[in-house]
């Protein structure tokens, strides 16, 4: 059995607010005392939404940082840019910005983190005691996937080195995932569990503890497109039912509101905690899905008037609300593959096929000791760009640089399965 693992991807435009505490899916960190970590302290809070930041403690035994973005991608126009926001403030109260502190790279990669290059270098910047907004043009990154790396120094003092809002736009777009609004919290009307395909997440159901939004992100499951799924949605509802409405951005656009991509789940009766009901439906997964990871919304919403009507109408006008009773709001990933790129093979004999170049600018060649039969190339998303019958060399000159997988199957039936990287 031939098996890969897919990387994590989030389609443009994209933005990052660091919403909860955890580190967002497809990100990684530095280990150790190079480790950035997400949540708020002294002067590192955050600039959005909630207080919540990127921040790292740079001093004179914890020199260096670094951490990195999900990819995002592919850019499909010349317009996008890059941007976030960045302070520094000094460890001891009143937090003011340091005149001399360090410096810190903007890299970026269009393979995935394989190769990384410098976008900019921030140095020594005046700070103001606020966020510094920073903007790049990725005009050179058209069609292609891009990941961002910033890579941080301390030449002097004692300070917390901070990051939020991280977004990729063109002109037009605004913050791709916007959010409902509750009038009270979710004290006992929160989410408890979600099932959906292999997603199986139970969530804390602690009055005073359980925020109105979740991010769980960084839990998601692989689904096909004509395919249809069942979900499960389990949580109290204090006074009133509570209606539920799934949302999946099928064709990964950064919005909810398509055809096709709201699901009324159901009704949850008026329980606690401790007895909290379970609704359950179905949810096709439309032929014209775009693969790739995507983002799936879960809204619960006390329903007033359903406590002397049930047949009242659904309470959620949308995924980002602004009329909410009070609910909570969970979003998942989910990612869309045409079918799985596992395949069962006779070992073929080392060195039984070659493939060459690699990584190559243009142009892979194929040498086999068996003819070979037919060929399929994936991105790392898994979905299907090219294929055909017998072949010695394949070309990727009018593909993004990045990283693909060839499936290459022989006369015999044999199955070679390989990674090649495009510069």
């Amino acid at each position: 059995m031939i098996q890969f693992t897919t990387i994590p991807t989030a389609p443009a435009p994209w933005k990052e607010e660091f919403l909860t505490s955890n580190l967002p899916n497809g990100w990684s960190t530095g280990t150790g005392t190079s480790a950035f970590g997400v949540g708020t302290a002294r002067g590192a809070t955050g600039n959005g939404t909630t207080a919540t930041n990127l921040f790292k403690n740079q001093y004179s035994s914890s020199t260096t940082g670094s951490f990195n973005t999900i990819a995002v991608g592919p850019l499909n126009a010349a317009d996008y840019t890059f941007s976030f926001d960045y302070k520094q403030s000094k460890y001891d109260s009143p937090y003011a910005p340091l005149a001399t502190w360090g410096n810190f790279e903007v890299q970026i990669s269009t393979d995935f983190g394989t190769t990384w290059t410098n976008l900019a270098t921030v140095d020594n910047e005046a700070g103001t005691g606020s966020y510094i907004t920073k903007t790049y043009s990725l005009a050179a990154y058209q069609n292609q996937y891009v990941k961002i790396r910033i890579n941080a120094n301390r030449t002097a003092g004692d300070y917390d080195l901070s990051f939020d809002n991280f977004e990729i736009k063109s002109p037009g777009n605004s913050n791709p995932f916007c959010l409902p609004t509750f009038q009270y919290n979710s004290d006992g009307n929160m989410i408890t569990k979600i099932t959906f395909n292999t997603i199986d997440n139970t969530s804390q159901a602690t009055s005073g503890a359980t925020p109105s939004y979740e991010d769980f992100t960084n839990i998601s499951t692989d689904i096909n497109p004509g395919n249809t799924y069942p979900i499960s949605v389990k949580g109290p509802s204090s006074t009133f039912p509570s209606d539920v409405m799934a949302y999946i951005d099928f064709n990964n656009n950064g919005i909810f509101d398509d055809a096709g991509e709201s699901f009324y789940i159901g009704q949850l009766a008026a329980a606690n905690p401790a007895n909290a009901n379970t609704i359950m439906s179905n949810i096709l997964i439309p032929s014209t899905a775009v693969l790739g990871n995507t983002k799936m919304r879960i809204v619960k919403n006390t329903n007033i008037a359903a406590y002397s009507n049930p047949s009242a109408p659904n309470s959620i006008s949308g995924p980002c609300a602004t009329d909410l009773r009070a609910g909570q709001v969970e979003d998942y990933t989910v990612n869309i593959v045409a079918g799985s790129l596992s395949t069962t093979e006779n070992n073929i004999p080392k060195g039984g096929i070659r493939i060459y170049p690699n990584p190559t600018t243009s142009i892979i060649k194929i040498d086999s000791k068996e003819k070979i039969k037919s060929f399929e190339l994936y991105n790392i998303s898994g979905q299907l760009i090219k294929k055909g019958g017998k072949v010695e060399e394949i070309s990727l000159e009018n593909n993004a640089s990045g990283v693909y997988i060839i499936k290459i199957t022989l006369e015999n039936n044999e199955v070679s399965v390989s990674k090649v990287i495009k510069k």
